[in-house]
């Protein structure tokens, strides 16, 4: 995931600048080693003790601080962005509602053909064709309610898209504060780069644009079911009343 290791490549740059300036021991010096009074001869030394290197602390400009600033921003809408995406994926997942709407039109059509055969057979069964009559209606009335089902699921994704999109608004303000700061600091430190932020916002486009057509073409078969269980309904109806 490019995105995410630019991200905790950026916050680890602002860490590093942070903790550079402190010491080992966190006092800002290290331990000095008292002389040795005497040498191995008895005399006193003549050595001089030597003093620890100490790290010069490095501080952030008020252009960089900005710039981490902006860079902070960016990556909280880029995950907001993330979890609207999943949430439109989590709406778009209709394939139940979808089975029950052609399993239910299958029904009725298995329906119809076995009350075509018992009025038009050899021997006419008015038993079977009233019951297969029955049964091609029942078939329409899951029809209608798996049509229903799957309408209010269509619907979940349209909404889906809403939150998406306002993440997106939000990703590309954040962008565009980020490249102001970028532009004013002539030494920035490391932050998300406008391609990966773009490859983001591209993606989230798609994912909103195919999501809406998907909504649109269910819900139009949707009403195609429900005029096949209609016309299914009314030739059951039909055949009931002129042969029995």
């Amino acid at each position: 995931m490019t995105v995410r290791l630019r991200m905790l490549a950026a916050l680890g740059a602002a860490a590093a600048l942070t903790l550079s300036g402190c010491s080992s021991d966190g006092s800002g010096s290290g331990p000095t080693a008292a002389p040795s009074s005497s040498t191995a001869s008895g005399e006193p030394s003549t050595s001089t003790p030597t003093s620890p290197a100490t790290v010069a602390p490095v501080s952030l400009t008020a252009g960089q601080q900005k710039v981490l600033a902006a860079n902070s921003r960016l990556t909280t809408s880029l995950f907001a962005l993330s979890t609207a995406s999943v949430a439109v994926r989590t709406a778009s997942n209709l394939a139940t509602q979808r089975k029950a709407v052609a399993d239910s039109v299958a029904a009725g059509r298995a329906s119809l053909a076995r009350e075509r055969a018992a009025a038009y057979g050899t021997v006419r069964n008015c038993t079977l064709v009233r019951s297969n009559e029955s049964a091609t209606f029942s078939a329409a009335a899951q029809t209608r309610a798996a049509v229903g089902a799957q309408q209010a699921g269509t619907s979940r994704m349209r909404a889906s898209i809403v939150p998406l999109r306002a993440a997106m608004a939000r990703v590309s303000a954040d962008l565009a504060a980020l490249h102001t700061a970028l532009a004013a600091e002539p030494h920035p430190p490391a932050v998300l780069t406008a391609a990966e932020v773009q490859q983001a916002l591209t993606a989230a486009s798609t994912l909103a644009s195919t999501t809406f057509s998907s909504a649109s073409a269910t819900d139009a078969k949707g009403s195609a079911a429900l005029g096949n269980a209609a016309q299914l309904s009314g030739s059951a109806s039909t055949i009931a009343s002129k042969a029995c």
